[in-house]
């Protein structure tokens, strides 16, 4: 029985020790996957927040107007996804800028060859208008010339009944006479 008793005195001792090693290995693995968890979630934090800020930066940048910026993040995760989406709308704003451009341009253009039409038309009318008054003047002239002729006609007819009935009186004096 004191056989028994020390072997399971000796027992308790290896066990108590298998225990304190194994609740001494136990803290350790729990210190370091704590430790692990931590250094992992800074590592991984500070990696998306370095993604959000370039990200942030960007469209701080294209909202001040700077389209020609570029996220740079290649990640195939949702913040890849926002930076390819900001790149594309990026590009799709420059080309719309660069069309708005195109059009003013060429509205530009067609201002300046309305504004060319518009003066050379006010140069044409004003000349219209010029020789339309002197149509106006030469008809005056004529309607005056033609009335002074028509009283020069009336006066001729007159004349030429007077010359008539004389020539007539003048007949038949002579048809008396003879």
């Amino acid at each position: 029985v004191k056989i028994a008793e020390n072997e399971m005195s000796e027992a308790m001792k290896a066990s108590q020790a298998s225990k304190k090693s194994a609740s001494f290995i136990l803290i350790v693995l729990t210190v370091t996957a704590v430790a692990a968890a931590i250094i992992l979630g800074i590592i991984i934090s500070r990696g998306i927040t370095k993604n959000v800020t370039n990200i942030v930066k960007v469209t701080k940048k294209i909202a001040e107007g700077q389209l020609n910026v570029h996220a740079d993040i290649s990640t195939n995760d949702e913040l890849g996804d926002l930076c390819r989406d900001t790149n594309a709308m990026a590009k799709h704003l420059r080309q719309i800028i660069s069309k708005i451009t195109e059009y003013s341009e060429h509205l530009t253009e067609s201002s300046s060859d309305l504004t060319l039409l518009a003066s050379s038309l006010s140069n044409g009318a004003k000349n219209m208008t010029a020789k339309s008054e002197s149509v106006a003047a030469a008809a005056e002239e004529m309607s005056t010339n033609m009335n002074s002729v028509a009283a020069t006609s009336e006066e001729a007819t007159a004349n030429i009944n007077t010359v008539t009935i004389a020539t007539d009186e003048i007949n038949s004096s002579i048809n008396e006479i003879a």
